[in-house]
């Protein structure tokens, strides 16, 4: 143990010697490594301020997992008497709050219960509770009346929600690190290969140059840590405005700068040490300013601005190519995260329902007059009524024409033995009755054509274009689609029983096509819904006659009106918890007078100010500034070694007649067509990266009920090509005046020992 002590001891304090001695070599790493550290510092430091803000918000306004609204007796009896020991021998979960219900129920007394639920991870334990106890209570619940229940925020763990993300955001930038600090020291490897001859002929193998290597890189990150730590974390409590420091963060900071720095030499070093020493030392590298007797000739008596350095940018496309490749993906990606921040403040906000009221099929149903009632409580800003089914809960589909289905949409092409006069069809449709009300809350959403003429136009519909907010139909008001009800099944089928109950998904529905006869109804489209969030099924608005026609073909439910069974409820922005609070129960009082529903609270005020507490736009901006600054210390650093090594083929040039100003131009000439092509590979790239990260980021949110909208960030865009033309510029212009330098007899700053 001492032994090995003491040599890692020697080893640190030669390689702190050599990166004291090289140290304006190691710049660049120590830029690199820095800039890392900061990106890593602030995802953590702020993780841990998100959290305890989140935890803070869950702790202070609830204590219990689930609420369980107007409970009957029976249902009351037995969750009570499953909370006990003998009955609940693995203890999931305690009745926390025992209240008389002011809600609706068909039989006296009825309850409010809420449960907390046992166990390290409150979310597992609610699907083991949910699964052994729903059926069960849903079972003893009254003729008509729903399982009311709601969920809390403390069941996602809070306190913990952000730290999936954190950890996923990690893991990009370590795999980030170690490819810039491997392609940093490949450029410094492949710049030196004399060197590293040398040493490997003197009987530096694989093990002693990464020796070397590693403890040189580790002396860098250790250099760097505290004060990047230090900076980080001011930075991460100026953006939440308060002050945490949790210790056991500085091991998770330490311990990726120490791996990154042992993982980004290991491959250079590798491919070092597999070739024969003598090759290194007489390695062909950049100094070689011709590729073939030739060429060069012919290169003699020529324009140096006007075909030399054209040529130039040739013989060493691959190097260009590959450093053009990486500093345009990181540009492009910083541009991107600078991009993310909108999408994330949108996100942000956008409002949710409070809270849902759950109608019984039996009672008072919801009408213009309870409307009315909701309206005059303080704080109700807007309502959605909802009262639905899928089309494949009624072996029923919609089948579209040709030209309104947009490409790769997925959607099947019917058999056109069957169905000559149809395009495309799907099952994933949504059909919902709609009403002035409903229309009134689908005015908030981007609308191509007239909602209100739904109530006017015989058979007319609103149909969103999206599924899972993805883009499917090019449809537009006047077009048609076409409603299927089943009659019967065909005669002529091949498709058997079996084969139709195991098969799932579009083989399904194609199976059923042929299976099934059907009668169309031809639907008008009198309005498209651009922006409406949308999860696994097409939204398809239908006024209430045309609504039942469909879903109800045989008049069972005609002589009664549609019942919407479930309200949701907007409340007005910026209300407080307590306010929310205070009408809540006003609504339970409310409940209680009409006797026929439940009222649950969804917490979005609650979730809003968790989302709010994480920060993320002003993460985003951070972190897309910080990975900006990778670009110049690549560029820089490749370039600077790069021009160092052909300014030997300057001197040449000049002894062969080359004037002070043609040398200039040389480096000018360079450094525009360099700078315009990165630029150019940068202005391609970056579109199709926002395009990509808005397609992945509108689905994800489209879970959350959320929509975003593209918008093509347009001075990001240009703010990111030009900075990667001007610094690509910049870093042929700065090695010139380096070469004026040393010409000049003095030394290079960026290689002098």
């Amino acid at each position: 143990m001492q032994e090995a002590l003491d040599r890692l001891r020697r080893n640190l304090a030669v390689a702190l010697k050599s990166v004291r001695f090289n140290k304006r070599k190691y710049l660049p790493f120590f830029a690199a490594v820095l800039i890392f550290r900061l990106l890593f510092g602030i995802l953590l430091f702020s993780s841990d301020l998100a959290s305890a803000e989140e935890k803070k918000i869950v702790d202070r306004d609830y204590s219990y997992h689930v609420l369980y609204r107007n409970l009957n007796d029976q249902q009351y009896v037995y969750l009570l008497r499953y909370e006990q020991g003998e009955n609940n021998p693995n203890g999931i979960f305690r009745i926390v709050e025992d209240l008389d219900s002011p809600g609706y129920s068909l039989s006296e007394p009825h309850h409010d219960l809420a449960v907390f639920l046992l166990g390290d991870s409150p979310r597992e334990t609610y699907n083991a509770f949910k699964g052994r106890f729903h059926s069960s209570l849903t079972a003893l619940a009254d003729e008509g009346v729903p399982l009311g229940y709601s969920t809390t925020p403390l069941l996602d763990n809070p306190g913990n929600s952000v730290r999936g993300g954190t950890a996923l955001a990690c893991l990009f930038l370590f795999l980030l690190e170690w490819v810039v600090l491997t392609l940093l020291f490949s450029v410094r490897i492949n710049n030196y290969k004399f060197e590293y001859g040398i040493y490997m002929t003197f009987g530096a193998d694989f093990k002693k140059l990464t020796e070397n290597a590693v403890f040189e890189m580790l002396i860098v990150a250790l250099l760097t840590f505290l004060p990047s730590t230090a900076a980080a974390w001011l930075l991460s409590c100026l953006f939440h405005r308060r002050f945490l420091f949790l210790p056991g963060t500085l091991l998770l900071l330490l311990l990726p700068a120490l791996i990154s720095a042992v993982i980004s030499v290991l491959f250079p070093m590798l491919v070092v040490s597999r070739i024969y020493p003598m090759k290194h030392i007489l390695a062909a590298d950049n100094s070689d300013y011709v590729s073939s007797p030739r060429r060069s000739f012919r290169m003699l008596g020529r324009s140096l601005t006007r075909h030399y350095e054209p040529f130039t940018v040739f013989r060493f496309r691959r190097y260009y190519l590959k450093l053009m490749a990486v500093t345009t993906a990181v540009t492009a990606l910083a541009a991107v995260i600078f991009y993310a921040a909108a999408p994330a403040e949108a996100a942000e906000r956008t409002d949710h329902a409070q809270f849902s009221l759950a109608f019984a099929s039996r009672g008072i149903p919801y009408d213009e007059t309870l409307r009315q009632e909701l309206f005059s409580f303080d704080g109700v800003y807007a309502t959605n009524k909802l009262h639905g089914i899928l089309s494949d809960e009624i072996n029923s589909h919609l089948l579209f024409g040709e030209g309104t289905v947009a490409p790769f949409s997925g959607f099947t092409v019917p058999p056109r033995n069957r169905y000559p006069d149809y395009s495309f069809g799907t099952d994933d449709v949504l059909y919902q009755s709609c009403d002035e009300e409903v229309i009134r809350f689908l005015s908030r959403y981007e609308c191509e054509g007239d909602p209100a003429a739904l109530l006017t136009t015989e058979n007319g519909v609103i149909l969103g274009e999206s599924i899972r907010n993805t883009k499917k139909l090019t449809i537009h008001p006047g077009d048609t689609v076409y409603a299927a009800i089943p009659v019967g099944m065909n005669r002529d089928t091949t498709v058997s029983f079996d084969e139709l109950n195991y098969s799932t998904g579009k083989k399904l529905f194609r199976l059923k096509l042929d299976f099934y006869d059907y009668r169309y109804v031809e639907l008008t489209v009198v309005a498209v819904l651009k922006n409406i969030p949308t999860e696994g099924a097409l939204p398809l608005y239908l006024s209430e006659q045309t609504y039942l026609s469909i879903t109800d073909p045989q008049g069972e439910k005609e002589a009664q009106p549609i019942r919407y069974d479930t309200i949701s409820i907007y409340t007005e922005p910026g209300m407080s918890e307590e306010e929310i609070r205070r009408l809540e129960g006003e609504l339970m009082r409310w409940a209680a007078e009409c006797g026929s529903f439940t009222v649950n609270n969804l917490h979005a005020n609650a979730k809003a100010q968790i989302r709010s507490a994480m920060k993320t736009p002003v993460l985003c901006l951070a972190v897309a500034l910080l990975i900006a600054l990778i670009m110049p210390v690549i560029r820089f650093f490749s370039q600077l070694v790069f021009y160092r090594k052909r300014f030997p083929e300057m001197k040449i040039l000049s002894a062969l007649g080359a004037v002070t100003g043609e040398i200039k131009r040389l480096f000018l000439f360079d450094g525009l067509y360099n700078a315009l092509l990165t630029a150019l590979f940068t202005a391609l790239l970056t579109p199709l990266l926002f395009r990509l990260l808005h397609a992945v980021s509108n689905r994800l949110a489209s879970y959350g009920g959320v929509y975003l909208e593209f918008q093509f960030p347009l001075l990001i865009y240009l703010c990111v090509v030009s900075a990667a033309g001007i610094f690509t510029f910049l870093s042929a212009m700065i090695s010139h005046r380096i070469y004026c330098r040393e010409d000049g007899g003095k030394d290079d700053p960026f290689t002098a020992e």
